[in-house]
């Protein structure tokens, strides 16, 4: 029978329609990719929250193998999959805990012989990764990588309140620490301490 306006009909079998809902999620070789095209920003991530360079090989790895291991994940949303896999396995790994860091400075050997994070040092990062765990925590998931205070509470397990303590706490002491330091002009030297 035909159709008055032109149109096709069109029947869909279940293979089709499993096919279409299959191309929209992520496999691992779209997780692979991600992985291999974000290689660089994805190893600064773990290296920024552990603050240890096996740590950090341990968690981007565990990272990697979880996220092609997942089931169901939209493909426009994979690097943000991988992102937050990576995430969690340095909580994992870490488990930083508040509280103890309320009076906290910020730790005097971050790893001197480490060639790596000697590397960082020229780009002033070394005062992230000598921030006490759960200070570091905080600030990478919520100044660089723009977490919500809500997201950041969720993920380490804590009150909104802690978070914003402990975002104050590590913007402080890297600002008091870039005061002290020469030549630190146009570095996290401008970060300020902003309560949001």
């Amino acid at each position: 029978m035909g159709n008055d306006h032109g149109v096709q009909e069109m029947n869909w079998s279940g293979t089709q329609l499993g096919n279409i809902q299959a191309d929209r999620y992520a496999t691992s070789h779209d997780f692979c990719r991600v992985f291999r095209d974000s290689l660089d920003s994805l190893y600064l991530l773990s290296l920024l929250l552990t603050g240890d360079q096996n740590k950090a090989e341990h968690c981007f790895a565990a990272g990697f193998e979880g996220s092609i291991q997942a089931k169901q994940v939209f493909k426009e949303s994979a690097f943000r999959w991988a992102t937050v896999a990576t995430i969690r396995n340095a909580i994992a790994e870490l488990q930083p805990c508040t509280g103890w860091w309320v009076g906290s400075a910020l730790s005097e050997d971050v790893a001197a012989e480490d060639s790596a994070l000697s590397e960082l040092r020229a780009f002033e990062l070394y005062r992230v990764l000598a921030l006490p765990d759960f200070l570091r925590f905080v600030f990478v998931l919520s100044v660089l990588e723009q977490y919500s205070k809500h997201d950041c509470s969720l993920l380490l397990g804590c009150s909104i309140e802690e978070i914003e303590q402990a975002r104050l706490r590590a913007l402080e002491l890297i600002a008091n620490t870039a005061q002290s330091a020469p030549g630190c002009e146009g570095t996290l030297a401008d970060v300020q301490v902003v309560r949001t």
